[in-house]
């Protein structure tokens, strides 16, 4: 399975965009279903706000982990794509990197 560090370690991070960022993974249960809620609701600058507050890391890294949670029902957050199994899940079809948070 694919994690965030391996991810981290490619150039770029994501195949489909070129992402150079460092992705985050957020451990805290609490906090991710906080911020899911952002997300769902297209509440994207309060979710970056959120992020950077909670977290405390650099904007660049808050709005490239945003640009990669998979969209509800585990579907890629770039073409809708259903994903194979795992938290951090390349598209088969975008080659879009996925941070699969529920």
């Amino acid at each position: 399975m694919l994690t965030i560090a391996e991810v981290n370690q490619r150039r770029p991070r994501c195949a489909k965009c070129g992402c150079t960022a460092d992705l985050l993974d957020i451990q805290d249960a609490a906090l991710r279903q906080e911020l899911l809620v952002l997300l769902r609701q297209e509440l994207h600058v309060d979710f970056v706000k959120l992020f950077v507050l909670r977290v405390g890391c650099q904007l660049i890294n808050a709005k490239a982990t945003h640009e990669h949670i998979a969209r509800a029902e585990r579907k890629c957050h770039r073409c809708k794509t259903p994903l194979e199994p795992g938290d951090v899940v390349d598209c088969l079809k975008c080659r879009s990197v996925n941070l699969v948070w529920d």
